[in-house]
């Protein structure tokens, strides 16, 4: 706006430009709109994973079951939580749905992962979903001292194809930040919990917009908000909400979420001691359960995933099965 009052435009002939400049921006965007999502339908059956280790001295090998037939649908345009108390094997189960367990010795997974009726084991089908999938880690590993729009400017160079024009990418990563929520703070450093930047939320945001450049069909985050404040972990939920209403897969494992947050999900996974304890829509699990006992009701204005689900996974690792019940829909 100076540039144009410094080139010795009348009110009149800025206002022209000011509008011719508005459509060649709108032009761009549409130039790069981001096509739309493959639907992707993750689907799960009797997913086990194990590792093996030999006991100390002797060649009888021990094996440590962390996942123990876990099975499920995953659909699109739906937010999933993955719920279960510390050592559940939440993560494990993320990492396996998302096809990037590590490769540790002695570890052996087992069972179907199938996409829109495909499997992903295979190398072909592993190629194809690292393509259309995304994980966002737990931890934040952006580089503190660039700003948002360069952070994910960088992000765009790696991922998209190099016939890709910096004018391309450039509304790209507008386009990115405004589905985030970021614009004001796009030239803002990233920042860490030692260099001053944009708030934890905003950079999980943007952590989360590094994986959105390649626009995957399915997102997978470990512990979206761990760490943050109550405000901020409802906006980075509000956030996944908005990219599942737009047609993408989203599962998130996470402990203890809000109230607020409990009722942003649609399908909610359970799992307890490596077992899947209940799958179905979040809004009836506290139904579900409280029809098994009574004792499992979450009383009025408590937060189910505190009160009640917090004592079903209490007596499920009681009595590891007498709650293996799996509610499909």
């Amino acid at each position: 706006m100076p540039k144009l009052i410094a080139e010795g435009l009348s009110p009149s002939e800025f206002e022209v430009e000011k509008r011719a400049t508005s459509s060649t921006t709108m032009t761009s965007l549409e130039s790069v709109e981001r096509t739309k999502t493959v639907p992707c339908k993750l689907t799960f059956k009797d997913v086990k994973y194990s590792i093996y280790t030999k006991k100390p001295g002797t060649a009888e090998a021990r094996e440590y079951r962390i996942l123990n037939g876990i099975s499920g649908e995953l659909m699109p345009g739906s937010l999933t939580a993955i719920m279960g108390p510390t050592g559940s094997g939440k993560t494990s189960l993320l990492n396996a749905l998302a096809n990037r367990m590590p490769r540790i010795k002695g570890g052996s997974l087992e069972g179907q992962l199938l996409v829109n009726g495909s499997s992903i084991r295979a190398a072909h089908g592993a190629s194809r979903f690292a393509r259309l999938s995304a994980y966002v880690m737990q931890d934040d590993v952006l580089n503190p001292f660039l700003t948002v729009r360069e952070t994910l400017g960088l992000a765009a160079s790696f991922q998209l194809p190099p016939s890709t024009t910096r004018e391309e990418r450039d509304a790209l990563v507008t386009v990115v930040v405004a589905e985030l929520g970021l614009s004001k703070v796009i030239d803002s450093l990233v920042g860490s919990p030692e260099v001053r930047g944009v708030s934890g939320g905003e950079r999980k945001r943007a952590n989360i917009g590094v994986e959105l450049i390649k626009n995957p069909s399915a997102l997978f985050l470990d512990e979206p908000t761990s760490g943050l404040d109550s405000f901020q972990a409802k906006s980075v939920m509000e956030c996944l909400s908005s990219l599942a209403a737009r047609g993408r897969t989203v599962a998130a494992s996470i402990h203890q979420p809000r109230s607020s947050i409990y009722s942003m999900f649609q399908q909610l996974l359970l799992v307890s001691e490596g077992r899947s304890i209940y799958f179905g829509p979040a809004a009836a699990a506290v139904d579900h359960f409280s029809t098994i006992d009574p004792a499992f009701a979450c009383p009025a204005l408590f937060n189910p995933a505190v009160s009640s689900l917090a004592r079903v996974f209490a007596h499920s690792a009681a009595r590891p099965l007498s709650l293996s019940i799996f509610f499909f829909f």
